[in-house]
């Protein structure tokens, strides 16, 4: 199961750096110039960066992983960027937005 997200930031390099920083203290990162994927056991999550823009990825064998890689990268950037208040919202949770929003 995969998912993707795209977040808009004139920091986007900048929270690229920061996130393998954080995460390689924890688990296995693989990096290039632009771009990391970080190896959890649940699944894997990736960043990669292009111009202002940061396109996030979770990869894992369960619909429960999945979601967990997802909160788990997504909490981190929205912690780092906190003062621009990014807010990461990955496909499900745009398809549980536009649901409330019908009800």
């Amino acid at each position: 199961m995969q998912s993707t997200t795209i977040v808009e930031t004139q920091k986007a390099s900048a929270y690229l750096t920061q996130l393998s920083k954080h995460f390689a203290h924890k688990v296995k990162v693989e990096q290039n110039n632009e771009s990391v994927r970080f190896i959890f056991k649940l699944g894997v999550a990736s960043v990669r960066v292009s111009g202002s823009t940061l396109i996030l990825g979770a990869e894992a064998k369960t619909d429960e992983d999945l979601a967990q890689v997802e909160t788990i990268l997504g909490s981190h950037l929205e912690r780092f960027a906190f003062r621009e208040n990014v807010s990461v919202i990955w496909p499900r949770d745009a398809q549980l937005l536009q649901s409330e929003k019908a009800q």
